[in-house]
C-alpha cells in the first residue's frame, strides 16, 4: 500500500468513527455512505483486471450511487458539509465520464479519482466537529 492509501484510511477511520459516535443523523449517514462506497470500490477493484486504464463499469456504478446518495443527503440535511462532499464525489463521477469520452493517461485518471476521494472523510469529520460545537453552544445558551 502506498502512503496515500494509509493517509486515506486513517482519515476514513477518524472521520467515520467520530461521525458515527458523536455526530448527528446527517453525519452518521454521510459516514455510512462513504464507508459503503470504499468497501464496494475495493470489491470492484478485486474483480477488475486493469485499474485506471479505462473506466470500469463497476467503479462507475459505485461512484455514481455514492454521488446520488450524497446529493440526496445534501438536499435533506440542514448542514453545509454534505454539499461539499457531494461536489467532490460528483467531480469523481464527471472524471469517469470524461475518461469515457476522451482517452486520458492512466496516471492522470487515477490521480484525479484519488484527489477527489481524499477529502470526503475529513469533510464528514469536520462536519461532526461543527455539529458538536453547535450542540455545546445551545446547551450553554440555555
Amino acid at each position: 500500500m502506498s502512503i496515500y492509501q494509509y493517509i486515506y484510511l486513517a482519515g476514513l477511520l477518524w472521520g467515520s468513527v467520530f461521525a458515527l459516535v458523536g455526530g448527528g443523523k446527517p453525519e452518521r449517514w454521510g459516514a455510512a455512505i462513504i464507508l459503503c462506497g470504499m468497501i464496494l470500490s475495493n470489491v470492484a477493484a478485486a474483480h477488475s483486471g486493469q485499474l485506471y486504464i479505462t473506466t470500469d463499469a463497476w467503479f462507475f456504478a459505485v461512484d455514481a450511487c455514492e454521488a446520488i446518495a450524497l446529493i440526496v443527503l445534501a438536499c435533506t440535511a440542514d448542514r453545509y458539509w454534505p454539499m461539499w462532499a457531494a461536489m467532490f464525489q460528483l467531480d469523481a463521477v464527471l472524471t469517469e465520464i470524461v475518461m469515457l469520452a476522451h482517452s486520458t493517461p492512466p496516471f492522470s485518471y487515477g490521480l484525479a479519482l484519488r484527489l477527489f476521494a481524499l477529502p470526503l472523510p475529513l469533510i464528514v469529520g469536520g462536519g461532526t466537529v461543527r455539529y458538536r460545537r453547535r450542540c455545546r453552544l445551545r446547551v450553554a445558551a440555555t
